[in-house]
């Protein structure tokens, strides 16, 4: 039942209101009980502007005029829409990573295992150095890490792209795991080329670049699918 006074629910049979502390009135009925089933003429019932109030503000249809019913559903389709578009970035953020590995990763005529060496050289030669093998070159101070781990990054930001396609927001951490890998990989080659006081490649720094996007668009891209 509702106050009388304010509008608001109030408890069967509670004598004030909590809201406005008046005194709650009980409805009186008038005319006999035989008269309903009399089939006599009943006044029609008209709740108080009070009551109206309360029924209009917490209603959950339209409200000043206005639908709010719709925008949860126009919110959460263009989420996903830009989930997609983030997750098809990263895809191809995982092709980009595999090209670098063909691309100078050193800018040198006279580096330690060829002139102007790629990250496929790395992986390709790399065990004909001391020390050296096809996951990196371990010899004379310096560290150098092959092409295996931007392949295997770029694999894994695109098999990762492909779950968020699929609806797996899990794929995320794996195309940001892709993204650490290739990433990590260029630090630690760069670093090892200017200790050398060499050039750096444009592999390695494409690299660089193409893992930290894919990291952010894999995130957003997980986010954005919730």
């Amino acid at each position: 039942m509702f106050c009388q006074q304010c509008g608001a629910v109030v408890s069967e049979g509670q004598t004030f209101c909590d809201e406005c502390n008046r005194k709650i009135f009980e409805e009186s009925c008038q005319g006999s009980p035989g008269d309903v089933f009399a089939g006599g003429p009943q006044q029609p019932v008209t709740p108080s502007s009070h009551v109206s109030q309360y029924l209009e503000g917490h209603s959950t249809g339209v409200q000043a005029g206005r639908s709010t019913a719709y925008r949860p559903a126009v919110r959460g389709a263009r989420n996903q829409a830009l989930a997609t578009g983030l997750s098809w970035a990263t895809l191809g953020l995982g092709v980009l990573a595999f090209i670098t590995t063909f691309l100078p990763w050193v800018s040198s005529s006279d580096f330690v295992i060829a002139s102007n060496p790629t990250g496929w050289t790395f992986l390709a030669h790399g065990g004909t150095v001391t020390g050296g093998s096809f996951l990196w070159i371990n010899a004379e101070g310096i560290f150098y890490m092959s092409g295996f781990w931007s392949l295997l990054g770029g694999a894994a930001m695109i098999a990762g792209a492909v779950l968020l396609l699929l609806g797996w927001r899990q794929g995320r951490w794996l195309a940001g795991g892709g993204g650490v890998i290739g990433l990590a990989a260029a630090t630690v080659n760069i670093i090892m080329t200017f200790k050398l006081e060499s050039g750096v490649g444009v592999g390695i720094w494409l690299l660089l670049l193409f893992s930290i996007t894919a990291v952010l668009t894999a995130e957003f891209s997980g986010r954005y699918s919730e």
